[in-house]
Parts: C-alpha cells; sequence; structure tokens
C-alpha cells in the first residue's frame, strides 16, 4: 500500500509541475512557448480556468495522498523505520562505545603517568 501511495505521489507532483508550469505568467509562461495553438484550440480565458482548476485539484490530491501515506505508515503492524536510520543510530552506539573506551584507557594511562612521576 505504501509504494502505491508513493507511487501516485510522485505521479501527481509531475502532473502537478506541468499544470503550474503551463500556466499564463507575466511573460506569458510556457503556454506561449508552444505557439499558442492549444491555448487558441480551447480560448485563452478557458484554457486559463481548466489550468487554473486542475492546478487546484492535483494540489489537494497530493496534499490527501501526502496525508493517507502517514496514516498508512502509523497504522502498520510496526512502524517503518529507516535502514539509514538504524545504520546512523548503531555508528551513534558504537562510537560512543569507542569513546567510552578511550576515556577510560587515557584516563587509566593518566593515573600510571601519575604514579610513575610519584
Amino acid at each position: 500500500m505504501f509504494n502505491i501511495l508513493i507511487t501516485l505521489i510522485v505521479i501527481v507532483s509531475l502532473l502537478l509541475i506541468f499544470a503550474i508550469l503551463m500556466q499564463k505568467s507575466k511573460g506569458s509562461g510556457l503556454s506561449g512557448q508552444f505557439g499558442g495553438s492549444a491555448g487558441q484550440l480551447m480560448g485563452a480565458k478557458r484554457s486559463a480556468d481548466f489550468l487554473e482548476k486542475a492546478t487546484w485539484g492535483l494540489s489537494i490530491i497530493l496534499v490527501t495522498l501526502t496525508l493517507a501515506t502517514n496514516i498508512t505508515l502509523d497504522s502498520g503492524p510496526k512502524a517503518y523505520v529507516s535502514p539509514n536510520l538504524k545504520k546512523a543510530q548503531e555508528q551513534q552506539g558504537q562510537n560512543a562505545i569507542q569513546s567510552l573506551h578511550s576515556t577510560t584507557t587515557d584516563s587509566a594511562a593518566q593515573s600510571t603517568d601519575t604514579t610513575v612521576k610519584k
């Protein structure tokens, strides 16, 4: 289920990017770059309305899919944990053990140095 939602999010995101780039901006945007044939075919007003509605619709779908992905992750039998997070936690644990070990060996070496100097 998670993979399906992520795939849908990617598809909707790409469609949203395309819809935003097709809208007319101050410099006529990408819609003017295609020769204006698409705008002339549907009419300038109608294409702008359609692209605006498509942008709003796709953004609402994107937010809904994102929330559904979060709910899916939380409702599973076990919470999803990134493999990178597990590796980072293991490395932090190993680094803590190594630093603790080096601290104890350094303090032991310092105590032997002070006893030799006395």
